[in-house]
């Protein structure tokens, strides 16, 4: 933005008219600028809480996939235990068929 420093003309009228009319040229561009930045302001206002309202559903989302991870984990270690468990019931009974087998 531009500063303009007044000196009052100390000539003729007509030079007062020119830095009239000067200002009012520089008044009207200041104005038309003062719009732009309002309207930026406004859309940079309308994107901020776009992104904001979007952060807040990502938040959400990773908290839902944190908490399937979770479950998921918690999934994987039940099957290994129970494929753990059903070796050993394979090899029970292998001995125990061995054994059986043997007798006879």
């Amino acid at each position: 933005m531009e500063h303009f420093d007044y000196d009052p003309p100390s000539g003729s009228l007509s030079q007062a008219l020119r830095a009239l009319a000067s200002l009012r040229e520089q008044n009207l561009r200041l104005r038309a600028d003062n719009a732009a930045l309002l309207e930026a302001q406004a859309r940079l206002r309308t994107e901020s809480l776009r992104l904001t309202e979007r952060a807040g559903a990502l938040s959400r989302d990773n908290a839902e996939l944190r908490d399937l991870c979770c479950f998921l984990d918690d999934d994987r270690q039940r099957g290994k235990r129970l494929a753990r468990e059903w070796q050993k019931f394979g090899r029970h009974t292998a001995r125990v068929m061995k054994q059986e087998v043997v007798r006879f």
